[in-house]
């Protein structure tokens, strides 16, 4: 049965996967060319002023040299930064933007992810816990940094102890301790263990199995369950000393046994000592224990006779200087309490992420900017969500707040915008008067600001819910309204996101429902925008789509993207031709669907980072855009939201740039456009600049069954060994894996174009990365789709790549043939909640690295309509694509 359906359906899978599969490169090349520069929005905290003034952006960590200086993990701005003795602040490690490099050269170049723990030892040694990079990582006193601990690959097998500490693969390294030895010690709090790191650069586990639990007091440390293990102290007798957050209570391991501290009042313990939340431990000079509960607000004393003492003030973490003075990290403040109990601010204005109105916007702070729109006069303005503010850019770069006072909250109506409370305002709308138009989305409203700066509420009581139709808009419900519009008439558009419903209020003051039922799966509204003849176009964000309204009550597809081509599409606009741009949140693009169809990729290379400014926005990285607006001149405007900036594209010619630094090139999967280790004989898909011919060149056969190592004058070698190659261009290349990596755990990539190399680079390798393409066929061979969608107990058939090694062995570049190829690993399928049979699951015949898969699915689906489906090859789980079912 399987194989008559392989057969019939090869003719049309052909075209269907062709399609399907050089889409996926192709529409990553648009028709024109920009250049991106951001225009609002930076890294500024306030360096080199007074510490007091300083933008500390949650502080998880602490510690005091011999001379007293404090250093400061500044954990969502990825930073560590050191207050002198004068009270001066800088920056000694961390860009400010999230993420791994730099390790050999300066620290203060070198980029961190979420910075917990800290240490400095008495050579001035700092040592960063780097949680988001799993790595332990140390600044030497000159100013260098490198990883100590993790990083390790875990294809090369488990960490033993008494091994290097670089070759060990960490979880989520959190707090650090040092010992009189200068031995450095750590909780991995999401791997369950604490670790010791030895001077000689070995390390092993103190306590922790690596299993969350509770277990074995009064038994060996390092066959106790610990249940995410955090804040971590050592005395002068060198036992150690560990936070057991979830487990509530402190533990300490003395001679290699474990115990609980105060036994959390258990009947007949000398002491009873509740913890909810401890996240930061030290000693004092005298020996006592003081411990920051954080998770009940307050700060613990225990004295070495097992007394405690409970003081209601609140930390994540703890240090003393030499002088007896305790310093607290209290959210965006370090506190110092002298030893008479005296209290004040050392770090921290209480400003997190807001700073430069009145002065040039790209040294300004933004906080997750969620929208754009601009003026006639060319004035941009965007929602300032997490600040809660609206902000305005004008056309000489200077930027300023409009309405809200930075507060969240809902006040101010009949009085000026910027005295006024908003509440995570996700957009904002400005018309040909200059009124703005906010949804002011926490609220429950939207609202109004005239020209003359005072702000009123046009819709919404405030109170969520879904009703008013035909009414008053302002005694109506709404339910977090999301993007607004308004139309030349006067009429104001806005997504009632929460409703799943996009309403409209009239220039009278009603309001009334125009699309969507209230189901999401119907109309997951966001992104809103008018064309020249009043149509208005919806970004369906779920439902990966966008749809358009013409008329009275009338909404169609204007563009399906669930094959892949949109992933959670938000802001749109539309030009006078009828081009859509498309803020592709889930893709962490800028996209244009011609009227035709044809989709183009404009900026960001799918990374989820902050790079490319002064170059070619297809190749820079975009973290997140949720809305794009375009101006008179042909520009358009970004609101990275996840990189907290503004960024503008500037229409140009083709733009030449250098061969790519190794950072810059991107390799994934081409089914799932994902990064990750590769796959003997897998598809990927390679992302650069210059890295191939400026027009695209398609697979070509060397011989009648083997595909060309070398097209369009390019040529990717894997270790020496050439791919066969599927698609080049100059920003991208599709290559097969040569299966002759099979068993290394690594493999160095380099990259030839006309005879010069352009780029070289490693990526790791794995027994299999599979993943599916999005495109599904029906057992009559026709695309599934929600309009085609497949029936209960029919045949569904997918393409993946990925599998891995094949029986008979795979050959480089060949065209499959019978007997078809099938994976080592077993192959297995869920449709939604259910398992689907595996009819077939093996070479796609005519096609180099290409699987096949046909599934009967179950009968009796619940619900039916779109559902996600995943492959799993051995015991690695695809991402999911979507089909329909009826």
């Amino acid at each position: 049965m399987y194989r008559l359906v392989l057969l019939d359906v090869t003719a049309r899978t052909h075209t269907a996967l062709l399609s399907g599969l050089f889409l996926l490169s192709q529409y990553v090349l648009g028709a024109a060319s920009y250049n991106i520069q951001t225009v609002a929005g930076s890294n500024f905290a306030g360096d080199d002023g007074p510490a007091v003034l300083a933008l500390l952006n949650h502080v998880e960590g602490i510690a005091i040299d011999g001379q007293g200086n404090l250093y400061i993990a500044d954990t969502i701005d990825n930073r560590v930064r050191c207050v002198s003795t004068g009270g001066t602040i800088r920056t000694i490690a961390g860009t400010g933007t999230a993420g791994f490099s730099g390790d050999g050269g300066l620290a203060i170049a070198a980029q961190l992810n979420a910075p917990y723990g800290l240490a400095v030892d008495r050579s001035g040694n700092v040592y960063i816990a780097d949680l988001g990079n799993a790595r332990i990582r140390k600044i030497t006193a000159d100013g260098r940094i490198d990883t100590i601990a993790g990083g390790g690959d875990p294809a090369a097998g488990a960490f033993a102890d008494g091994g290097a500490a670089t070759m060990a693969v960490l979880v989520s390294p959190r707090n650090l301790a040092l010992d009189t030895a200068g031995n450095v010690y750590f909780s991995d709090f999401g791997g369950q263990k604490v670790y010791e790191i030895l001077a000689k650069g070995t390390m092993l586990t103190i306590a922790g199995t690596g299993i969350a639990g509770l277990s074995s007091d009064g038994g060996s440390a390092t066959q106790a369950r610990l249940n995410f293990p955090a804040a971590i102290a050592i005395d002068r007798q060198g036992n150690v000393y560990i936070g057991d957050s979830e487990n509530r209570r402190i533990r300490r391991v003395s001679g290699g046994v474990i115990t609980t501290v105060g036994d959390t009042g258990r009947a007949g313990a000398d002491s009873s000592l509740n913890v909810r939340g401890p996240t930061g431990m030290a000693f004092d000079s005298q020996g006592d224990l003081w411990i920051a509960d954080s998770g009940s607000g307050q700060l613990l004393h225990l004295n070495m006779f097992g007394a405690i003492t409970a003081l209601p003030t609140s930390a994540r973490d703890i240090a003393f200087d030499s002088s007896g003075n305790l310093y607290l990290a209290d959210g965006p403040f370090v506190r110092k309490m002298t030893p008479t109990g005296v209290s004040f601010t050392v770090a921290g204005s209480g400003v997190t992420s807001f700073a430069g109105d009145g002065g040039s916007a790209t040294i300004a702070r933004l906080n997750y900017p969620s929208a754009v729109t601009h003026d006639s006069a060319g004035n941009l303005f965007f929602a300032d969500q997490g600040n809660h503010r609206i902000r305005k850019i004008s056309v000489d770069g200077m930027v300023t707040t409009v309405a809200g006072n930075g507060q969240p909250g809902f006040s101010g109506d009949g009085s000026a915008a910027i005295l006024a409370q908003l509440n995570s305002p996700t957009a904002v709308a400005v018309d040909a008067k200059g009124s703005l138009y906010i949804t002011d989305t926490a609220n429950h409203r939207v609202r109004k600001v005239t020209a003359g700066g005072f702000i009123y509420t046009i819709a919404g009581k405030g109170t969520r819910g879904y009703s008013g139709d035909g009414s008053s808009a302002t005694a109506a419900q709404i339910d977090s309204p999301d993007y607004v519009v308004v139309g030349n008439d006067g009429t104001v558009y806005f997504s009632d996101n929460g409703n799943s419903r996009v309403r409209e209020i009239s220039v009278a003051g009603t309001i009334s429902t125009l699309a969507g039922n209230g189901l999401i799966s119907t109309l997951d509204p966001r992104g809103l925008t008018l064309d020249t003849s009043n149509t208005l176009y919806i970004a369906d964000t779920a439902n990966s789509r966008i749809r358009k309204v013409a008329g009275i009550g009338t909404m169609v597809t204007a563009f399906d993207g669930k094959n892949g081509l949109l992933r959670a599409p938000r802001g749109v606009a539309i030009d006078s031709h009828g081009v859509l741009f498309v803020a592709d949140s889930g893709s962490h693009q800028v996209k244009t669907i011609d009227r035709d169809g044809t989709v183009a990729v404009i900026a960001g290379d799918g990374s989820p980072q902050l790079a490319g400014d002064g170059s070619a926005a297809a190749t820079a990285e975009l973290n997140t855009p949720l809305d794009v607006t375009l101006d008179d001149a042909g520009n358009i405007w970004i609101a990275d939201s996840g990189n907290n900036r503004i960024r503008k594209l500037t229409l140009g010619a083709d733009v030449v740039t250098p061969p790519p630094p190794v950072q810059s090139i991107g390799v994934t999967n081409a089914a799932s456009l994902l990064p990750g280790a590769i796959a003997p004989g897998e598809i990927i898909s390679i992302f650069g600049s210059g890295i191939g011919p400026q027009i695209g060149v398609g697979a070509q056969l060397a011989t009648a069954q083997t595909l060309a190592m070398t097209i369009g004058d390019t040529q990717v070698l894997f270790n020496g060994t050439p791919g066969a190659l599927l698609y080049a261009q100059a920003r991208q290349i599709n290559v097969q894996v040569p299966y002759e990596i099979a068993g290394l755990a690594s493999v160095d990539i380099q990259i030839f174009y006309a005879n010069v190399a352009k780029a070289k680079f490693t990526v790791g390798v794995t027994g299999c990365a599979p993943a599916i393409f999005p495109v599904a066929l029906n057992e009559d061979g026709r695309l599934n789709s929600d309009v085609n969608p497949a029936a209960r107990g029919g045949i569904l058939i997918f393409f993946a790549t990925g599998e891995g090694l094949t029986d008979p062995d795979g050959v480089d570049g060949k065209l499959a043939s019978a007997p078809y190829a099938r994976p080592l690993l077993p192959v297995t399928v869920r449709v939604g909640a259910n398992d689907a049979e595996v009819l077939y699951a093996g070479a796609a015949p005519g096609f180099a690295g290409l699987m096949q898969v046909n599934v009967r699915l179950p009968g009796g689906f619940s619900p039916s309509g779109p559902l996600p489906v995943t492959l799993r090859v051995g015991t690695v789980v695809s991402p999911a694509v979507t089909v329909t079912v009826r």
